[in-house]
């Protein structure tokens, strides 16, 4: 018997083909019994029920499927991602709405396209290689692409690709899902242009960050922060220690016992000076800043720092502290100096001056109180004025002597060259120490240059004959380029690395204080039982 379709009713010629059936069965079985013949019409009416359900079933069963058939065309359509259908080939067989959105044409003109005509120039060999990947391993791709648009702004979508059998099994054809990703991107790019910028402006202002968990104490450090501890990326355990076991010893309770009182009580900003030791060995010093930087909960959990390091800095005050203990030191040394120098002038103007004059009043009274020249004889007259004349050439070498000592003419009339000769000389006629003088002529020098050279030179002589115990000295004055080179030499004793660095050395500091204030340096190089050479460079001009 011919099968009626499941979703078409039953009609009533069937029905009477049916009775027709049932009464040829009862014309040949004319011995069944009427029991069987109402039981076969039972069964007839039971299946005409079922096959009437079944029927109802597939109805309901093909609207549903046909409904669910229009919502997949509706979402694939509306979808807010652009939607592809692709054959092997790479041209569009299908595109949903947002497809014309993204790529900027229309549905007609998409159609039977390739897709590869989209994208921008230099990137199409990266989708081919992508394409082609999804239809030969079967897995998904992803990737991103710049559109090509002729008459407007680029845009970057992000690339979905997956590959699908057809009834055979083989690969034919592949969906697209494309996502616009530009804002996103420009995002991205913004970002990183602030970060580089941040990374940048890090690096020139030699700025370490750090970052602490509070909580978990976990650390973080930026490559600065190493760096200024010696440290690179290839030694990064190393550089992971504890900062506890890095602080200076002197340095650690105050250290520990401030950052416990900053996480206790967090008043106004984190800053502290440390000292972190290096990879060499060395300690540096480090000036710490930071800040909380409070959560989405309101909790401080994280320092937020900076670490710059200051160790330079710190030991040019040190020096700039250092040089002022020494001059004031100097300079009250100098003051002294002065005292003594007034003093000693003094004693010298009473005692040989005074006496001197003294005794030419008392020979002068004595001229007075003579009534007549008759009363002496020629003789003795002869002979007080000789006395007197010698005192007044004693007195005079004594003021010449004096004034010599305060500052010798010579420096001024014949200049540094002519005064370092004749230094020499009395240096030799005082000490008895052998003293040679190697000089260069016409050195034109500023005076008060000059004043300080004359100075150096002879407060090294001065300390030669005090300290040396030397039997030789030599002394040169020279011009080399644009430098004044001074160079005392002796054979005695030596200094000890000690005494060189004697803050208490005055003239050893008077010296090089001299010098620096005219841009000049003072080199002094000694060995016990080696002698001593005193080198001054100092500008001409």
């Amino acid at each position: 018997m011919k099968k009626r379709k499941p979703d078409m009713p039953v009609r009533s010629d069937e029905r009477k083909c049916a009775g027709s059936v049932a009464g040829a069965r009862f014309g040949k079985q004319a011995s069944t019994p009427l029991k069987d013949m109402q039981r076969l019409v039972h069964e007839l009416e039971v299946r005409q029920i079922e096959l009437e359900v079944q029927n109802e079933e597939l109805r309901r069963n093909r609207l549903e499927l046909q409904a669910a058939h229009d919502r997949y065309a509706e979402l694939y359509r509306f979808s807010p991602a652009g939607l592809l259908t692709l054959d092997r080939h790479g041209v569009i067989q299908e595109a949903n709405i947002q497809t014309e959105v993204l790529l900027r044409v229309q549905r007609g003109d998409l159609i039977r396209q390739p897709f590869v005509r989209f994208i921008a120039p230099d990137e199409q060999s990266l989708f081919v290689r992508r394409f082609h990947d999804a239809f030969r391993t079967g897995a998904k791709q992803s990737c991103d692409l710049s559109l090509f648009h002729p008459e407007s702004a680029a845009s970057v979508i992000h690339l979905v690709i997956q590959a699908f059998p057809d009834e055979t099994g083989a690969r034919t054809y592949c969906r697209f899902a494309l996502f616009d990703v530009t804002e996103h991107k420009r995002t991205e790019a913004l970002a990183w242009m602030s970060k580089e910028k941040l990374r940048q402006a890090v690096e020139a202002s030699g700025t370490g960050l750090w970052d602490w968990n509070t909580e978990t104490n976990e650390m973080s450090f930026s490559p600065e922060w190493k760096h200024q501890l010696g440290y690179d990326g290839g030694d990064l355990p190393e550089v992971f220690e504890t900062l506890e076991s890095r602080l200076h010893p002197e340095d650690r309770d105050r250290v520990l016992v401030y950052i416990r009182d900053y996480l206790a009580n967090p008043q106004g900003p984190y800053r502290q000076e440390i000292r972190l030791r290096h990879k060499d060995g060395n300690y540096r010093w480090i000036e710490a800043r930071a800040s909380f930087v409070t959560g989405t909960t309101g909790r401080r959990v994280r320092l937020l720092g900076t670490h710059v390091d200051i160790t330079e800095q710190k030991q040019t005050e040190e020096q700039l502290q250092d040089t002022v203990s020494r001059v004031r030191i100097l300079s009250q040394r100098l003051n002294a100096a002065q005292e003594e120098e007034r003093i000693r002038i003094a004693r010298e103007l009473h005692d040989e001056l005074g006496v001197r004059l003294t005794c030419l009043k008392l020979d002068l009274s004595r001229f007075q109180s003579m009534k007549s020249p008759l009363q002496c004889a020629d003789a003795q007259i002869e002979d007080k004025i000789c006395k007197m004349i010698a005192e007044v050439d004693a007195t005079i070498e004594s003021i010449q002597r004096l004034v010599s000592e305060l500052r010798p003419g010579i420096l001024d009339d014949l200049g540094l060259v002519a005064a370092v000769e004749w230094q020499c000389e009395d240096f030799e006629r005082r000490s008895g120490i052998r003293c040679l003088c190697e000089s260069s002529q016409d050195i034109t020098l500023d005076p008060s240059c000059a004043t300080a050279a004359f100075r150096i030179c002879q407060e090294a002589l001065t300390n030669v004959m005090r300290h040396a115990k030397a039997t030789f000295v030599r002394v040169l004055v020279t011009q080399t380029q644009s430098d004044l080179l001074l160079e005392i030499q002796d054979d005695g004793k030596g200094i000890s690395t000690e005494e060189l660095n004697n803050p208490d050395a005055l003239g050893l500091l008077g010296m090089r204080e001299r010098a620096s204030g005219f841009g000049g340096d003072v080199e002094i190089v000694s060995g016990i039982g080696k002698g001593t050479t005193v080198t001054v460079h100092l500008p001409l001009r």
